[in-house]
């Protein structure tokens, strides 16, 4: 009978320690660092900008989502050398808000994984570089929480090479970034219907 309730005691020692580990991966997994190291949330604003497009700034608000254009780089550029540039629309108007729900979530879920490069030569093979397509993302203060660099596709439908501005890394995100910031203005904006 003592030999049975080692044997028992025993199982039940093995079965505690498999529990526990399961319970500690699963936990691991759940708080796995994520991209970046802010909420929807903490957004207030965000600014995408790219180079040779108008770059664009939301904002929230008690009226919800909204955007206006601003100037480029290149339109900055332009104008700074003295040549004539387009006028901008200084005016904010309300944007589709699933469309930012949709940017902001998939930015602020997405985890952690390891750098496939670091910042050298080959930069240009992700198109990542200070005139790239960028987003800065803006707490209430006006306090920058973070830019993201977003370079080209990955080598899958729904991926993109990114980078945040402090670091050397770049990673491949199993997500299109690309298509989720970079759209035109009108594409933003609420239908006349009210669409949302």
């Amino acid at each position: 009978m003592k030999k049975e309730i080692k044997i028992l005691s025993a199982v039940l020692l093995v079965l505690a320690s498999i529990v526990t580990m399961l319970f500690l991966q699963d936990k691991e997994t759940e708080t796995m660092a994520r991209f970046v190291d802010f909420t929807i949330e903490d957004v207030h604003s965000f600014k995408v900008s790219h180079f040779t497009q108008a770059s664009i700034f939301q904002r929230h608000d008690t009226d919800g989502w909204q955007i206006k254009r601003i100037k480029s780089a290149l339109a900055e550029k332009l104008e700074k050398d003295g040549q004539s540039v387009a006028t901008v629309d200084e005016n904010f108007k309300p944007v589709k808000t699933d469309l930012v729900a949709k940017a902001l979530t998939y930015m602020t879920e997405l985890e952690g994984s390891e750098p496939i490069a670091t910042v050298n030569d080959e930069l240009a093979t992700y198109e990542i570089n200070d005139y790239s397509l960028h987003v800065v993302f803006l707490n209430k203060e006006g306090k920058e929480l973070e830019t993201v660099y977003i370079g080209k596709h990955g080598p899958e439908a729904l991926s993109t090479f990114i980078k945040k501005k402090d670091s050397r890394n770049i990673y491949l995100a199993r997500q299109n970034f690309r298509d989720l910031y970079f759209r035109d203005v009108n594409d933003w904006l609420v239908e006349k219907n009210g669409k949302k």
